[in-house]
């Protein structure tokens, strides 16, 4: 970590703006157009090994890279930043009102006009490489809602007579991470089959335990099997 420390402090000597960036892929590219200096924050984990305050705001649930970013933030760790961009999700979480109406992407894929969007940037002589990324967001059932991600998956129960299903969680902060917990209960109520979430951490492997899991799965076995029976 001290030599990423030493490069901060450098670029700050030298007049860069610095500017955190939560997310593990931001848009690199355009905050260099605008003479910024991002660092993604991912790397700040040794910056604040212990998590004393995070904890005070973020669940035990959430992964502990998430942990270690709040650490970061609300420690001295990010003394050298200038700025911190992050998902509005997190601003949410801590009672802070947003209002992003130049948010433009999300709104158009809220109105599934995505494909739409491509078709005029390429029309105007844009390449399709860079609207590939966005096509293909739009078009992936991951990225919907809870009610068609039931819809998806009721269709595939259905189809293939299934008994019962395993979901992994891995506390990431991907979109196809979100709400599938509800995905998991609304499916066993009304399928009425069994369901397990193998529930582990990333980015710390102390979070997870193979017994736990064994353990997990056998009940589920006996489960499906006691269903059976009752057919």
């Amino acid at each position: 970590m001290k030599p990423l420390r030493e490069r901060m402090i450098s670029l700050k000597r030298e007049g860069r703006k610095l500017l955190g960036c939560f997310p593990l892929y931001p848009p690199l590219a355009l905050f260099h157009a605008m003479a910024l200096e991002p660092v993604v924050m991912w790397g700040f984990k040794p910056f604040s090994p212990n998590t004393p305050k995070a904890d005070r705001h973020v669940q035990n649930y959430v992964c502990s890279v998430g942990g270690h970013l709040v650490e970061s933030v609300l420690s001295d760790a990010c003394s050298l930043l200038d700025a911190i961009i992050v998902p509005t999700e997190l601003l949410k979480g801590f009672d802070v009102v947003v209002c992003a109406p130049e948010s433009h992407s999300a709104m158009s894929s809220a109105r599934k006009v995505g494909a739409l969007q491509c078709e005029k940037a390429e029309g105007l002589g844009y390449s399709t490489d860079l609207c590939s990324y966005a096509r293909i967001q739009n078009r992936g059932w991951c990225c919907y809602g809870l009610d068609l991600r039931y819809k998806a998956l009721s269709a595939m129960i259905e189809r293939f007579s299934i008994d019962g299903i395993v979901f992994a969680s891995n506390r990431s902060c991907k979109v196809y991470s979100v709400m599938q917990m509800d995905l998991m209960k609304l499916l066993m109520r009304e399928h009425g089959i069994p369901a397990v979430m193998i529930d582990v951490d990333h980015a710390d492997p102390r979070k997870y335990s193979a017994a736990k899991a064994f353990i997990q799965l056998e009940a589920l076995l006996e489960n499906i099997e006691a269903g059976r029976s009752t057919k």
